[in-house]
């Protein structure tokens, strides 16, 4: 997006909304993203390679005092330096990968809610432990954002544990569970998780699909 409409956008990197004013589009590979966020991704890479998709990029472009500019990535680094301190760009990289994550649960966490105040209890024999809802579409939502909330808690303890990673592939793979959590798409390796409650005739009853109350803890 270049033009200089009233329109809105996700960054990937933070989750928050970003706008014509406050987008920072990378020249080659035309991903966007809050320009403070992308601008902070660049001070702290050893590399200049797009968050999303890896490819290298040289410029930046935003919008000063309305005017669409290119920023070259020479010039952004080369008078930027880290603040006094921090010069550990691994620790800096830790903080701000344990920060996404924690934003990631925290609205998987409200969409799964959501979707729990929509369930009713089941009259089945496994009223006491079994949450119903409507269609399987719900179902499937529910079991895909505990699974995502599961998975980001895995990795966010290997982070607390101050595990090496490459942190352009992490984001790579924070932006997937960004877009099962807020798209609903599934991740690549969801495909045959929890197979065996589909497969449990007793999981389904003649009219709803059910769920065991012990995963919406």
């Amino acid at each position: 997006m270049d033009d200089g409409g009233d329109w809105e956008d996700k960054c990937a990197i933070c989750l928050g909304v970003f706008t014509a004013q406050t987008e920072g589009k990378l020249k080659e590979c035309k991903h966007s993203f809050c320009y403070d966020c992308i601008s902070q991704w660049v001070l702290k890479s050893s590399n200049r390679a797009c968050p999303l998709c890896k490819k290298e990029f040289t410029a930046l472009t935003c919008r000063v005092d309305g005017v669409l500019i290119e920023e070259p990535i020479e010039c952004s680094t080369a008078t930027a330096s880290p603040a006094p301190g921090n010069e550990n760009l691994d620790h800096l990289d830790h903080s701000f990968c344990l920060e996404e994550i924690a934003r990631l649960i925290h609205e998987a966490e409200k969409k799964r809610d959501n979707l729990l105040k929509k369930a009713r209890p089941s009259n089945s024999r496994y009223s006491n432990s079994r949450v119903v809802f409507d269609n399987q579409t719900q179902q499937r939502s529910f079991d895909n954002l505990g699974y995502c909330i599961d998975q980001l808690d895995e990795i966010k303890s290997h982070l607390c544990f101050g595990e090496q990673f490459d942190s352009s592939e992490l984001m790579m793979e924070l932006h997937q569970y960004q877009e099962a959590i807020v798209l609903g798409k599934e991740l690549p390796n969801y495909q045959n998780h929890n197979n065996q409650y589909y497969d449990d005739e007793d999981y389904y009853d003649d009219e709803y699909y059910e769920y065991d109350r012990r995963y919406c803890t």
